[in-house]
């Protein structure tokens, strides 16, 4: 399955490597994107609710973050090898 995960990141306390290090942990055989700034894409073989479990502690108590699956219906303005990294991510 393929995820997008979201998050904002309150100050103090920002994590930002150990958020990188928990999601990119957290996809299967290191296949992961992050095409904006706060978003992340992978793919991993475990739900929703496991990749939460995984990843929760890199994030401090006022950190919002959230997980949701993506389907092959998706678009949007990014670059075309993007694209190409997305689609080969349903295969």
């Amino acid at each position: 399955m393929v995820y997008l995960i979201s998050y904002d990141l309150i100050a103090p306390g920002q994590k930002y490597n150990a958020v990188s290090d928990a999601i990119k942990k957290a996809s299967y055989l290191n296949n992961w994107l992050h095409p904006l700034e706060s978003t992340w894409i992978i793919k991993s073989y475990n739900t929703a609710a496991a990749i939460y479990e995984n990843i929760k502690t890199a994030f401090d108590a006022n950190d919002r973050f959230a997980i949701f699956e993506v389907t092959k219906n998706y678009y949007g303005a990014l670059d075309a090898e993007t694209w190409k990294t997305v689609a080969k991510m349903f295969d």
